[in-house]
């Protein structure tokens, strides 16, 4: 979560398993976040990402933090 670079290299638990993502840095310089989640068990992760408030435990939290406009479907 600490590059300055713009793309970092990512390990994804499921298929496909590498994968490029926009760095936590690249996305806090965007004018808005929209966070698109699917289904109860992501809401429930969002959620304890909340309760928790630790950004390392759960890097979600970092954007938790700012304005983040969430988009859910069940």
């Amino acid at each position: 979560m600490s590059t300055q670079n713009l793309c970092i290299a990512t390990q994804a638990p499921v298929d496909p398993t590498q994968r490029m993502s926009l760095s936590a840095n690249a996305l806090m310089q965007a004018q808005h976040i929209h966070l698109h989640i699917e289904g109860a068990a992501k809401l429930q992760v969002l959620e304890q990402a909340t309760a928790l408030q630790d950004r390392n435990q759960m890097p979600i939290y970092t954007f938790i933090q700012q304005t983040l406009n969430i988009h859910w479907c069940p």
